[in-house]
């Protein structure tokens, strides 16, 4: 292009920050703001939130003095951009600073202030954060509602939970599958498997997150038989699972002890081209084969997949290797199909558990 203008700019950080081309976003900032062009408040949030995927304080930080250079720290946008930036760095103190700051908060600075302590462990918090808004006359919206809904998910606190789900329903928002879908999973998590399967089936519609959050919630309970049965139904409506949902049936088959099970889930993830198994499956393997004493082929994946380091993973094969001081390899079925499974691009198997 041979003039580039603050549109063209900002529409270069915007979407390289959008896309996770993070660095590649600073970059650009930095060369805008040397050429000495007028940055606006789309491209600040932007590159805010580019400082916030890479946990860069610094460079936040020499943002956030170029917004107060130009005076926008007062605008709504810039100011969540900058709280949220601060929560994800960890700098919870000058998030904080930012949010007293300003004159006028909105919903939107509130959810990102309580969204920050959400992610940064602090959730009982988060639920004073909500009365304070609330006497501030300021209105809770659905984003409100999910982020507490974490919250109650992560203490787990089932009493919160109910409580937000009551106002919720004042609100008219329990129609909306994002809703259902975390109360779904605050439930599962505070344990309540009734409430989570009852909110399952109250709901018209199921996407992806809401059968895995009603098969994580059984698996995390160690009920293999509904957890199968319900992965089974999810697979039967056509609907494809991700990466979450596998992790929860690995977990339930690595408490349950189904390596057949296990294994053939490796295999149908590895006939999808855009799905592979992750760092969290294989340890989940590893924890698998080691319960079961299958330590030679625990130690093989952990070898294979440079996991040595991983503190999970070691601990559970250094537990087995004191359950089981005098185990050989056992030869089972399934073992063959798990090497299968590390290259297999196209199988046909029709999968079912049991």
């Amino acid at each position: 292009m041979k003039e580039r203008t603050v549109v063209t700019w900002t529409a270069m950080i915007a979407a390289y920050a959008h896309q996770g081309y993070n660095e590649k976003a600073i970059e650009t900032f930095d060369q805008m703001w040397s050429e000495g062009l007028n940055v606006d408040e789309e491209a600040f949030a932007s590159i805010l939130s580019a400082c916030a995927n890479l946990e860069c304080l610094q460079k936040g930080r020499w943002i956030h003095e170029c917004v107060v250079c130009v005076g926008y720290e007062a605008f709504p946008i810039v100011a969540n951009a900058l709280v949220t930036m601060y929560g994800a760095c960890g700098s919870l103190e000058d998030a904080l600073f930012v949010f007293k700051a300003l004159g006028d908060r909105t919903i939107e600075t509130w959810n990102s202030l309580i969204g920050v302590y959400v992610k940064q462990g602090h959730e009982e918090r988060t639920f004073s954060l909500y009365y304070e808004m609330v006497e501030e006359s300021v209105l809770p919206d659905m984003l409100t509602y999910l982020i507490l809904l974490g919250a109650c998910a992560c203490l787990p606190s089932f009493h919160n939970g109910q409580y937000f789900q009551a106002c919720i329903i004042e609100r008219g928002y329990e129609g909306e599958i994002m809703v259902g879908n975390a109360l779904i999973n605050m439930y599962g998590k505070c344990g309540e498997l009734d409430s989570a399967n009852s909110m399952f089936q109250k709901m018209l519609h199921h996407d992806v997150i809401s059968w895995t959050a009603i098969i994580t919630s059984y698996a995390q309970q160690g009920n293999g038989k509904i957890t199968f049965q319900l992965f089974e139904r999810m697979l039967d409506q056509g609907v494809t699972p991700n990466e979450v949902t596998f992790l929860g049936i690995l977990s339930v088959c690595s408490h349950v002890g189904l390596i057949d099970d296990a294994c053939f889930c490796f295999m149908f993830m590895n006939q999808r081209r855009t799905m592979k198994p992750m760092t969290e499956h294989f340890v989940c393997m590893i924890d698998l084969l080691a319960r079961a004493g299958c330590l030679d082929e625990a130690q093989k994946i952990l070898s294979d997949r440079s996991l040595d380091s991983h503190v999970y993973a070691n601990s559970a094969l250094h537990r087995a290797w004191k359950t089981h001081p005098e185990v050989e390899t056992r030869g089972f079925y399934s073992l063959p199909l798990l090497t299968n499974a590390y290259s297999s691009s196209s199988i046909d198997t029709q999968i079912k558990f049991g």
